[in-house]
């Protein structure tokens, strides 16, 4: 026991000077921090050096005796521009001030602090700060240097909301863009643009030259037909009767166009092959055009499911050279997503027959073991919880095993963590952030698998989401430091008159109604698409519809979809066109909305 005592005494001695003397400082708790006052028009610079007046404390004005210091102050917000082209603070709008004070380490004060990723901080639990009689929010910072967040609003302005600067992301100018509900389109005009009802006849590429002619000119068919501009598109079935010899390259290259991801032959399901072409050279050339240029593990049918990227492009050649090709296949690193079939005889005369005709080109005993991540090949569909998994392959011929037995995964099992894709935007109660200085409503972004806001992530964090963002110390440290993060964000970008951040979105108004929880986002954006009438439908939307809160609606909606008015009766909306059976009011009678 005397030495064990002997040891810890040793040890107590070697700790810095400091530390000993901390211990018998006073603590500060609380700071009512007076500065300079900012005004309307005053520039960025001066905005920064701002004159510190007091800084009370439960000791009495540390600033008027030496003790606490101005370090730093900075502005976020929006800013206008003097003649110089010096950002100014402006009359009326919010800015948030971040300052950084010193307590004179040498001195008889210190602020509470505690551990944190192996660092002495300050304990923002245990410290409070006003400035100017503002409540500040008070920052992860060093015990002698707090570091604080608080909002000044600059007199002199009007009140509400602020002008934007730019209206480059305005939800009304861009409403045609993205708007829930879009402008119609009549089933002729739709019919009109469709290529499946459009399809070419079957094109037959018989010299060099023409095959640019069909995809950059005007390109008359067999049967007198002219097609320009889209003609890839009307493409579903192409003949290739010339050589793809080293003196007619381009053919070759149209086995580039099959297989880049930029190429616009989306509805071509079937190519065969004249005798005239080499069909091993073909092929080589076509698989060759669906590896990455950048990345030679990365295939372009893993962004498309077009073309010959699944098993339903079919390639045909003739059954002579079935084995050649299949020895090729052998040997050849990236295994073929389409199917291969066989014909006898002419092309042309074949190709009438039809598939039913040709016989399927395969191994004599598959190989499972190509990892071919195209979209025939899903087992299991990527979500926030759970990776893709494909069918393996067979090696050779491309033949999907469809195995759910035997199936691969992009990443190992113990790699696999939930991750949340927030690219959605859902516009409900749990995303919502605030109103910002253009008095519009901002809101983060969701999942777009499982529906959770990135804040209400961040407020329900994980050690898996530690693991994932590759943070170390304790996992109550990471969380402390990601919601400040997050909640300092939010308060700067709430001073924005703009979209300032890619990971939220902007809608122009939010409805105050009662509704469920499901419809806020329906019911949020048809308000900003003007299809709610607050006189008719009211404020409480779980209630039952009535025919008039029904005819109010689509009214509106045809007006907003047609851009003409619209009369109930012209939509089978009037009394007369109603059944009778809906008019008394009966659950069987009348339309129902749970939450809209």
């Amino acid at each position: 026991m005397k030495q064990l005592f002997l040891t810890f005494a040793a040890a107590l001695l070697l700790l810095p000077a400091t530390l000993w003397a901390d211990t018998a400082k006073k603590k500060i708790k609380s700071v009512e921090i007076t500065i300079d006052a900012p005004t309307p028009g005053m520039d960025l610079e001066k905005a920064e050096k701002l004159a510190l007046k007091a800084v009370n404390t439960a000791y009495g004005d540390l600033f008027k005796s030496g003790v606490i210091t101005m370090r730093d102050i900075s502005w976020d917000g929006e800013f206008g521009e003097n003649k110089e082209g010096i950002p100014t603070l402006k009359a009326g709008y919010p800015y948030i001030a971040t300052i950084e004070i010193v307590i004179d380490p040498d001195g008889d004060y210190q602020t509470e602090w505690v551990k944190r990723d192996g660092s002495n901080v300050l304990s923002t639990e245990n410290f409070k700060a006003t400035v100017n009689g503002i409540p500040a929010r008070v920052l992860t910072s060093a015990p002698y240097f707090p570091i604080m967040e608080v909002k000044f609003t600059i007199p002199g302005g009007k009140a509400g909301p602020q002008e934007k600067d730019d209206n480059f992301s305005d939800y009304d100018v861009l409403k045609k863009e993205y708007r829930s509900t879009l402008p119609y389109i009549s089933r002729k005009e739709a019919d009109e643009v469709y290529p499946h009802h459009h399809p070419l006849d079957v094109l037959v590429v018989d010299k060099i030259d023409q095959l640019y002619e069909f995809m950059h000119e005007k390109y008359i068919s067999s049967s007198g037909h002219a097609y320009k501009n889209h003609n890839t598109l009307l493409m579903t079935k192409l003949i290739i009767d010339v050589s793809n010899g080293a003196e007619n390259y381009n053919i070759s290259e149209f086995a580039n166009t099959l297989g880049a991801p930029f190429s616009t032959t989306f509805n071509l399901k079937e190519v065969w092959l004249s005798p005239k072409v080499d069909a091993v050279k073909y092929v080589k050339d076509l698989n060759e055009a669906t590896v990455e240029r950048l990345s030679k593990w990365g295939r372009n049918y893993m962004e498309q499911s077009t073309k010959l990227y699944t098993a339903k492009g079919t390639l045909f050649i003739p059954e002579n050279a079935g084995k050649a090709v299949l020895d090729c296949l052998a040997l050849d690193a990236t295994e073929p997503t389409y199917t291969i079939r066989t014909y006898r005889g002419d092309v042309f005369e074949a190709q009438k027959a039809g598939v039913a005709a040709t016989k399927l080109l395969t191994c004599t005993k598959h190989v499972f073991t190509a990892k071919i991540e195209a979209a025939d090949r899903v087992c299991q569909y990527n979500t926030c919880k759970q990776p893709f998994k494909w069918y393996y392959s067979c090696k050779v011929c491309g033949k999907c095993e469809r195995n759910k037995a035997h199936t691969f995964s992009a990443r190992p099992a113990a790699e696999v963590l939930e991750w949340h894709d927030m690219n959605e935007n859902i516009a409900n109660d749990q995303a919502y952030i605030g109103v910002n200085a253009a008095g519009e409503h901002l809101y983060w972004k969701s999942c777009i698998y499982c529906g959770i806001s990135h804040s209400y992530h961040m407020r329900h964090l994980t050690p898996r989401d530690q693991k994932m963002m590759g943070m170390e110390g304790s996992f109550e440290d990471f969380k402390v430091s990601t919601l400040e993060s997050m909640k300092s964000e939010e308060d700067i970008c709430l001073l924005e008159t703009e979209l300032p951040s890619d990971q939220m979105f902007i809608l122009p108004r939010k409805s105050e109604a009662k509704m469920s929880v499901w419809a806020q986002d329906g019911v949020n954006r048809a308000l900003c698409d003007n299809l709610i009438d607050d006189a008719v439908l009211g404020n409480d939307y779980t209630k039952p519809v009535t025919r008039k809160q029904l005819r109010s609606i689509m009214t509106l909606l045809v007006k907003e979809m047609s851009g003409k008015d619209a009369s109930a009766s012209a939509i089978g909306l009037d009394d007369a066109s109603l059944p009778q059976s809906g008019r008394g009011g009966t659950s069987a009678g009348r339309a129902r909305a749970k939450g809209w």
